[in-house]
């Protein structure tokens, strides 16, 4: 007869990169850009992946402040939550 292993009934935490805090300030952005830097530095053929995304990203910015900038939504006050 085989015994196959049976599963944990209690979870053990786990490391979660997803809680680590990241400011929005210059902090922030110098671990993101260095963190850039240093896959560009290690896999130097995913260069052309990060600027071409960063041109993309650019372009979404500028249609997105262009669309928001020409259609303003209402306050926050006063829109009106709708159930369908």
């Amino acid at each position: 007869m085989v015994r196959l292993p049976t599963p944990s009934i209690s979870r053990r935490p786990e490391i979660n990169f997803s809680s680590t805090p990241v400011g929005g300030d210059a902090g922030g952005l110098l671990f993101a850009v260095g963190s850039v830097v240093l896959v560009i530095v290690g896999v130097p053929g995913m260069a052309w992946y990060f600027l071409s995304a960063v041109v993309v990203g650019l372009l979404f910015a500028a249609a997105l402040f262009t669309r928001r900038a020409s259609h303003p939504s209402p306050p926050v006050g006063t829109r009106i939550l709708q159930l369908r």
